[in-house]
């Protein structure tokens, strides 16, 4: 695609949308492209962003995760749930325009069920986390019920389909504008007097030979 999705989407827009939805749910939520810019991130779970993204083995589990969803995604799964090895529940869905994958959605960070402190008090010790305050942190991670797991996947999968509806009908508009840019061109580089006239006779346009 001659477009990357940065180019295709209102990302201030989408930006607020996700901040209100996050905070509504206590959620994380992003928009990544292929290359893994993050172009939208709301909400970030501090556990992950103070201990497991900083901690360089713990870190490998992270991407891990991130590798398996886009893996699947690229199967044509219209979502992936992942849980990975730091703990966490990671859930994503594709963004496809015009039907070239493009980036994913995700909504990750929390728990299916209530965490098992001692599986993440060891964790603490193993990596060197203080213990306190990385408990503290996961005391701040969701536990999404089983009742309301197909409603967040629901909303995962028509979020991605909007956005990837909204940067289908601006990967139209782009194409037409460039389009009407090369037809300009051409139209003002012709060794030839142009003139437009309407119906009437009047001239709403002319070229740059035709006033030589």
């Amino acid at each position: 695609m001659e477009y990357k999705l940065a180019d295709l989407i209102d990302i201030e827009k989408n930006s607020i949308l996700l901040e209100r939805f996050s905070d509504a749910l206590g959620m994380s939520t992003a928009i990544i492209d292929l290359d893994g810019e993050v172009l939208i991130g709301a909400r970030w779970q501090r556990i992950c962003t103070e201990f497991h993204r900083v901690n360089k083995d713990t870190c490998k589990r992270c991407i891990e995760s991130d590798t398996d969803l886009a893996n699947k995604l690229r199967k044509g799964e219209i979502y992936s749930i992942y849980k990975c090895r730091n703990g966490m529940t990671d859930a994503a869905s594709p963004i496809a325009i015009d039907g070239e994958h493009v980036g994913n959605f995700f909504i990750g960070q929390f728990l299916l069920k209530p965490p098992d402190r001692e599986f993440f008090r060891k964790q603490a010790v193993r990596y060197g986390f203080d213990e306190n305050d990385y408990l503290n942190a996961l005391d701040d991670v969701p536990v999404v019920s089983e009742e309301k797991l197909p409603a967040i996947l629901l909303f995962l999968t028509n979020f991605a389909e909007n956005i990837a509806s909204m940067g289908l009908e601006n990967l139209r508009r782009k194409s037409v504008e460039s389009k009407l840019q090369r037809l300009s061109k051409v139209f003002q580089d012709a060794a030839d007097p142009i003139i437009i006239e309407d119906l009437e006779g009047n001239i709403i346009d002319m070229n740059d030979e035709s006033v030589r």
